[in-house]
């Protein structure tokens, strides 16, 4: 045999060698089963099927990519955009970022494969479980915060047990918002209640009715409503009442405070907000803390503006915009509520005055 035909034997088998060895290394060029499980292997985590074809770098990209998508949509959405469309469309932009990155590893599979490390999988794993954490912290200390109504004191706007969303985004508050805010006397507990009056107004309460600096808050009777409790029923009388910009339900509970009775003057000191409950004879706030003295909320202890009700034991609640138009609680009251909306005064009449 030739030197030259030994030669292209050796090059040949040497050729032959290397391709068994990347075979027994990397694995077979990705076909359409294999692309499954890279598929497979992007939808239990984003990355996890770009590190299977051997893109980790690409991976890590959009691994974190949903969590980078969420903070930057959150902090440059407009403040008046409700708390609950900002959830909406972080969780939306971050399902659309989870879809591509599957689609981008598939595109990628007929690169030869690799052996997954364990520390390869395990840091693929928890890289996104640590940044949603953050994320989420993120989210609930400085955009919007998911909070369940412990009390009876808003009904019959907000049920006991409903969830809320609350935009945690800071803002000045404002009168007719609902509030979450750390309690005052015991900041470790958070209530939630409506702003009535701020700094330097002279708060008057007769009967359950609010006046403001001399001025009475206007509002319209809906009619007789009653609801249940654990321990009795409660029957009175609801009201929509207009305060600036809001319009919301009020009720008084018939025997439950003598219709006559005074309470105040309450002058709200610089820097904090007067805030009473909906449910005006049901209601431990603003009227009855400091021995009964009575006291406001300093603004460093408001937590945020309550939006959005996600759920509630109550059917028909879901994703009601508690800056909108008062939602009646129950069939009967729609046609008078609807009336007494309809009636509604202009803003500058649901305004009060300064106080002299």
């Amino acid at each position: 045999m030739s030197e030259d035909r030994k030669g292209a034997k050796g090059r040949q088998k040497g050729a032959d060698d290397r391709r068994a060895s990347d075979d027994a290394g990397e694995g077979r060029p990705a076909n359409a089963k294999s692309r499954a499980l890279v598929g497979v292997l992007g939808l239990v985590a984003p990355g996890l099927g770009h590190a299977f074809v051997g893109h980790a770098r690409r991976g890590a990209a959009w691994a974190v990519s949903p969590a980078v998508a969420v903070v930057l949509l959150a902090s440059v959405l407009p403040s008046s955009t409700s708390a609950g469309r900002v959830v909406a469309i972080c969780g939306a932009a971050s399902a659309l970022l989870y879809l591509a990155s599957i689609v981008d590893a598939v595109v990628l599979s007929p690169a030869r494969h690799r052996a997954l490390s364990p520390a390869g999988v395990f840091a693929t794993l928890a890289a996104p479980l640590v940044l949603s954490i953050g994320v989420a912290l993120f989210l609930r200390s400085s955009v919007v915060q998911a909070f369940k109504v412990p009390s009876g004191s808003m009904i019959p706007t907000i049920m006991l047990g409903d969830h809320l969303f609350v935009d945690m985004r800071a803002h000045a508050p404002r009168r007719g918002e609902a509030i979450v805010f750390r309690y005052p006397e015991r900041p470790s507990q958070e209530f939630l209640k409506r702003v009535v009056a701020g700094p330097g107004d002279e708060l008057v309460v007769r009967g359950g009715k609010l006046t403001i600096n001399g001025w009475q808050v206007p509002s319209c009777r809906v009619g007789s409503w009653s609801y249940d409790d654990e321990s009795s029923k409660h029957t009175g009388d609801v009201f929509v009442e207009f305060l600036e910009r809001s319009a919301y339900l009020v009720f008084f509970e018939s025997g439950a405070s003598p219709p006559d009775e005074v309470q105040g003057p309450y002058r709200v000191a610089d820097g904090e907000w007067f805030v009473v409950g909906d449910n005006r004879f049901n209601s431990h706030d603003s009227r009855m803390w400091f021995g009964g003295a009575g006291g406001g909320v300093p603004t460093a202890k408001v937590r945020g503006r309550a939006t959005t009700i996600w759920s509630s034991t109550v059917p028909g609640r879901f994703g009601v915009d508690l800056a909108a138009d008062p939602v009646p609680p129950a069939p009967e009251l729609a046609a008078p509520l609807a009336a007494c909306l309809a009636s509604r005064p202009p803003v500058d009449k649901a305004t009060p005055p300064a106080r002299p």
